[in-house]
């Protein structure tokens, strides 16, 4: 396999090293690149120091651009696979072999998640954001006819041309949305179990005021993708 690894940071100094050490235990043997998103700290340096290649946005613009430079990144290199992973060490490094395996299976995957849902994985959300994750799930089916157990999760293997389609169309957070529209063009998504752990650094990037937003941003970015999927032909593979 052809790929990269794109790991979107904002001061993420405390976290970032040990990812980047755990993805090297990986073993995956990819090349890895840090989307420096206008930290204020030393994530810049703490990449550099563990052989990352580093992209720096001069502010902070944000999940969306910092996943987008990175897929830039991987289309102008002629990457055919790109895997997202999160800097603060929630996501465990291993799980990229298990989404690598699945992106290979003879039915060829556009889209592989990292799934907290798709079994017993004893993860525990609050109570109000693990209803919003079932909500977006359950549309997921009724828009696309699939069941997708978890559209939030950042630990993704993307296809050549499912990265483009998140550059060329991402807009929201490239979750639930995104994946409507794929699957609506004829991408294929599937889904791995994984663990995650608790944040040990920093704080998430959805406050009291991003939560309440998002489910209404994300409905306008599924009804806006969707009706754009449904007037155009599927992306040519």
């Amino acid at each position: 396999m052809n790929g990269v690894i794109v790991i979107p940071a904002h001061n993420e100094e405390p976290s970032l090293g040990a990812v980047l050490d755990q993805v090297a235990a990986a073993a995956l043997g990819f090349p890895v690149v840090v989307v420096d998103d206008g930290s204020r700290d030393r994530t810049r340096q703490v990449a550099a120091e563990r052989g990352a290649i580093v992209v720096s946005h001069p502010v902070n613009l944000g999940y969306l651009r910092a996943i987008q430079t990175g897929m830039l990144f991987a289309l102008a290199r002629g990457f055919e696979h790109c895997f997202t992973l999160d800097a603060d060490g929630q996501h465990d490094p291993a799980a990229l072999v298990a989404l690598r395996d699945r992106a290979l299976a003879p039915d060829r995957p556009d889209i592989v998640v990292g799934s907290r849902f798709v079994a017993d994985t004893d993860y525990q959300a609050p109570l109000a954001r693990r209803a919003g994750m079932t909500l977006f799930s359950l549309l997921t089916r009724w828009v696309t006819g699939q069941r997708v157990y978890d559209t939030t999760s950042g630990l993704r293997c993307w296809s050549r041309a499912a990265v483009r389609l998140a550059v060329t169309e991402g807009i929201g957070d490239l979750h639930s949305e995104m994946i409507m529209s794929a699957m609506l063009r004829g991408l294929k998504v599937a889904e791995v179990p994984i663990r995650v752990r608790p944040r040990a650094h920093g704080v998430s990037m959805y406050d009291a005021i991003a939560a309440l937003v998002y489910p209404f941003k994300t409905l306008l970015a599924t009804l806006i993708l969707t009706q754009r999927a449904r007037r155009r032909p599927a992306e040519e593979r």
